[in-house]
């Protein structure tokens, strides 16, 4: 009788550790999933903090703006959803491209990620 139990306890630990593999297996390839995304987040951070320290360059030296005048200015968008924050709430001032669904200004002409026209904003919120 000993044997029979110890026969589906082990059956029993088996099917666990089964199962215990395949989810390990899933969340290691959530996990990679996840630092793929992580990585390409970086690369796009990365990739839009240069342009845009070049673009500021560019604009500084052609038009005599000023790094206060560039203050200003991100206070005044920062201020689009109501709150000096330093981000845009993604519930007011922001909107979902109607043609790859990223969350753009509703103040944009076009979507920054994919051009479309943005047909649902208003070019004066916020103002």
């Amino acid at each position: 009788m000993n044997d029979l139990f110890n026969w589906l306890f082990d059956l029993h630990q088996s099917a666990e550790i089964v199962d215990t593999k395949a989810a390990q297996s899933e969340t290691r390839g959530r996990v990679t999933d996840l630092d793929d995304e992580r990585r390409d987040l970086e690369r796009r951070y990365e990739r839009l903090r240069l342009v845009t320290i070049a673009m500021w360059a560019l604009l500084k030296e052609h038009s005599g703006l000023t790094e206060s005048d560039l203050r200003k200015y991100v206070n005044q968008v920062d201020l689009i959803d109501g709150k000096l924050d330093g981000k845009l709430s993604r519930n007011k001032g922001v909107i979902e491209c109607q043609k790859c669904d990223r969350r753009i200004l509703k103040s944009a002409l076009v979507c920054v990620y994919c051009g479309h026209a943005n047909s649902g904003g208003d070019s004066f919120h916020g103002t």
